[in-house]
């Protein structure tokens, strides 16, 4: 690589790392959305009902548009056996994450009864 590649390849990677660093952190929006993937996870209807209450955009943003380790919400909660936040939040779900979450739930219950 020549000095002037490298040059630019140095400019072009401080450009990325200031265009990264000038976008705005939303920490109490953050903090939320690990809440309510938290209250999913752990069978918390009352902390997910009261989270899904204050939402701003409401309850179908969250249902639609939060992911919980890359997965919609509605899963996330299916595959750590939350049954009730489950049920709670595929009232609210389309109907292939609705699907998705039943198989999941489906999966679980035949490996447990084995």
């Amino acid at each position: 690589m020549t000095l002037t590649a490298k040059i630019l390849v140095g400019i072009w990677t401080s450009v990325f790392a200031i265009t990264a660093q000038a976008g705005e952190f939303k920490e109490n929006n953050s903090i939320r959305y690990v809440k309510t993937c938290e209250a999913a996870a752990n069978n918390d209807v009352s902390a997910l009902k009261r989270l899904l209450r204050i939402e701003p955009y409401g309850k179908q943003h969250i249902v639609d548009n939060v992911r919980c380790n890359d997965m919609s919400i509605t899963e996330f909660a299916a595959s750590n056996y939350a049954v009730e936040t489950t049920a709670l939040l595929s009232r609210y779900a389309e109907k292939k994450q609705r699907l998705a979450a039943q198989a999941i739930l489906d999966n679980s219950t035949a490996i447990a009864s084995r």
